[in-house]
């Protein structure tokens, strides 16, 4: 954990900021918690079901859709992480800012993928914030940090997040509206296994972890 502490007196003001390290984050994927209807497996390789005459089942609601391509039901299934509640008071006393902040900003999120043996590769992940209470990724108030770039099948790559401003900012406002004492927000991540035809259904796990720098400033 890094951090620093500012003090500079204006007038009767004595401004505080503060700049740490949240996190890490952990969320895990693992492909066995996919949801592929019945019809289009054998519990071993995706089947190569024709359509038409086959009506390719989707069902966005349990996060799996499949579309006819090239003649048959061509799969995907997108995987959500809850990783919970991020305290920002578990990673720096925050007591020098009194009860009210000024000033936040997140300077950078960062990525670690700690651990990989899933078998296909994986599209970019985006992560995504929310408040405390919100506990499905489609409810409203769910906003965008930053985005996990593609991860080869097997890889372990780490680095910056490309980050949404939109998503960052709006963090940013939210935790200005919270008490310093109450300055909790929920974390998700969201990505898509292709499931491709006539091959062997992927396996294993993916652990990811999440950091971000911020900087917290009051004018106490």
């Amino acid at each position: 954990m890094r951090f620093s502490v500012l003090f500079a007196i204006a007038g009767c003001n004595v401004p505080v900021g503060l700049s740490f390290t949240v996190g890490p984050v952990q969320s895990e994927v693992d492909t066995a918690d996919l949801s592929i209807p019945p019809a289009l497996t054998d519990g071993a390789t995706v089947l190569q079901v024709p359509c038409p005459p086959a009506e390719c089942p989707s069902d966005p609601a349990q996060g799996f859709e499949s579309q006819c391509v090239g003649g048959v039901c061509d799969p995907t299934a997108d995987v959500t992480v809850d990783a919970g509640v991020v305290d920002l008071s578990d990673y720096q006393d925050l007591s020098s800012l009194g009860d009210a902040l000024t000033g936040v900003e997140i300077e950078a999120v960062h990525y670690s993928v700690d651990e990989n043996t899933i078998t296909v590769d994986l599209p970019a992940t985006d992560v995504y914030w929310a408040p405390e209470s919100v506990t499905a990724f489609d409810d409203p108030g769910v906003h965008r940090v930053g985005t996990v770039p593609a991860t080869p099948a097997g890889a372990t790559p780490s680095g910056d997040m490309d980050s949404d401003a939109a998503g960052q900012a709006a963090l940013s406002d939210y935790l200005l509206g919270q008490s310093t004492s109450g300055l909790r927000f929920r974390l998700f991540a969201h990505t898509t296994v292709d499931l491709v035809p006539g091959q062997a259904l992927p396996t294993g796990r993916l652990a990811m972890s999440v950091s971000m720098d911020v900087r917290l400033e009051s004018g106490i």
